[in-house]
């Protein structure tokens, strides 16, 4: 069912972190008086490259990724942008296409040698 916001709610539960909005239906065949519904609220959506949380390293002086460049470890900083689902954005320092340690810590270093392996083919090995 199609809705307009017609008015929100000036606070949030801290607790619950839930808030109320009063929305106007254009049609409201087969609902009754009285009826609850529940929706979400998209704040921002931006498209571009994303990589998992777990693949960005957030030091004191900016964020990082590993990323695999010709079978050898370099660290890249990025910047980044929104997050949601356990990705994050990548605003600048990394391309499309760029392979990513998808869990980046102390395993690997800059120019350690590595075998990439597709996160898919690792989900299935």
């Amino acid at each position: 069912v199609e809705g307009r916001v017609r008015l929100v709610a000036p606070e949030v539960n801290r607790t619950t972190r839930l808030g109320r909005v009063r929305v106007a239906l254009s049609s409201a065949e087969g609902l009754s008086i009285g009826a609850f519904a529940r929706g979400s609220v998209e704040i921002a959506s931006a498209n571009g490259v994303t990589v998992p949380l777990s693949a960005v390293q957030f030091e004191t002086n900016g964020a990082t990724v590993q990323v695999v460049a010709s079978d050898r470890i370099e660290t890249k900083t990025v910047q980044v942008g929104l997050k949601a689902d356990g990705f994050v954005q990548i605003v600048s320092g990394l391309s499309v296409g760029t392979q990513v340690v998808a869990r980046a810590g102390t395993f690997v270093r800059d120019g350690d040698k590595v075998t990439p392996v597709d996160a898919a083919q690792g989900a299935r090995s």
